[in-house]
């Protein structure tokens, strides 16, 4: 018996049910915290709704007429993952359209690492001349070449994992931007009842801040997963089209080789801006159209 095939098989199905499982315990375990009347409410409602003992027995017994019974534990099955998987896609795409992201400039995080050897040595590999949109342009297609021709190298494979890790850290994020809106419409139906108004508030608050700190968490981790990607990317670039690191990089001049150490800073300096920079920020609603109005009602030129 292949046992390595059936522990990847259960580790497959333990990662595909286990993140609608946690999502859909939350929605509920939010939902009895800030709104528990609500709940008790809905709750009774299904209660009543519950078919009386004459209606079970007659379906069971056309169940067990038309064979249906032997297939009830496989459509349930099918039924309760379908909700579930159901369940968490819903909460992914309406929280990625919450008008709140994060996003970055990747020109300004590649002049983060233009004091990097490594940038020194694909500098020169690819002419040293350009834009940083042009220098990334370059290095997107040596990286894309890397794929191809070795997917399973060690260095595209380290770059494959940040940006994978970097897509779940934003799918965290729309999760958190998701609870937070549920937890505001729980709030209001639990304020529709009229009773326990101010326990309610204040379990909605406690509520909202441990999501922004959950929030602020899984941003700065997917910053951090961005950062590490762009230094994979890097790596792979440098690995397939320059191999050999260059002996000089932004702001140094080796005594060894002084001439074309200040002939890289002559070549990067246009194009170049060192030093850390910001190079994210978080997009609200609108944002651009606000700042639009914002430059025309002072007088200055919009800039986008």
């Amino acid at each position: 018996m292949d046992f390595s095939s059936l522990v990847k098989a259960v580790q497959d199905f333990w990662g595909f049910i286990w993140p609608p499982v946690l999502c859909t315990l939350a929605l509920v375990a939010i939902a009895a915290y800030v709104a528990p009347n609500w709940c008790s409410r809905k709750r009774a409602v299904l209660l009543a709704a519950k078919p009386s003992a004459q209606s079970q027995i007659a379906f069971v017994k056309i169940s067990k007429r038309f064979g249906i019974d032997k297939l009830l534990p496989v459509l349930t099955a099918f039924t309760l993952l379908f909700l579930l998987s159901a369940t968490r896609n819903v909460v992914m795409v309406v929280g990625s359209l919450i008008p709140v992201e994060v996003t970055y400039d990747p020109d300004l995080l590649l002049e983060n690492h233009a004091d990097s050897p490594r940038t020194a040595a694909l500098w020169f590999a690819y002419g040293g001349d350009g834009s940083v949109s042009d220098f990334r342009q370059q290095i997107q297609r040596t990286v894309d070449e890397a794929r191809q021709k070795n997917g399973n190298d060690s260095v595209v494979s380290g770059l494959q994992y940040w940006q994978k890790t970097a897509g779940e850290y934003v799918g965290m994020i729309d999760v958190c931007k998701f609870l937070v809106l549920y937890t505001l419409c729980m709030l209001l139906l639990e304020l529709r009842q009229r009773r326990d108004s101010l326990r309610a508030l204040g379990r909605c608050f406690l509520l909202l801040l441990v999501l922004s700190v959950a929030s602020a968490t899984y941003v700065a981790l997917f910053l951090y997963a961005t950062d590490q990607a762009e230094y994979s990317t890097l790596e792979v670039a440098a690995v397939y089209k320059a191999p050999q690191p260059h002996m000089c990089y932004y702001g140094t001049i080796i005594p060894a080789d002084e001439e074309k150490c200040k002939l890289y800073a002559d070549s990067m300096q246009p194009t170049f801006h060192p030093g850390r920079k910001r190079w994210w920020w978080i997009e609200f609603a609108f944002g651009s159209v606000f700042r639009w109005v914002f430059h025309g009602l002072t007088g200055q030129r919009p800039t986008s």
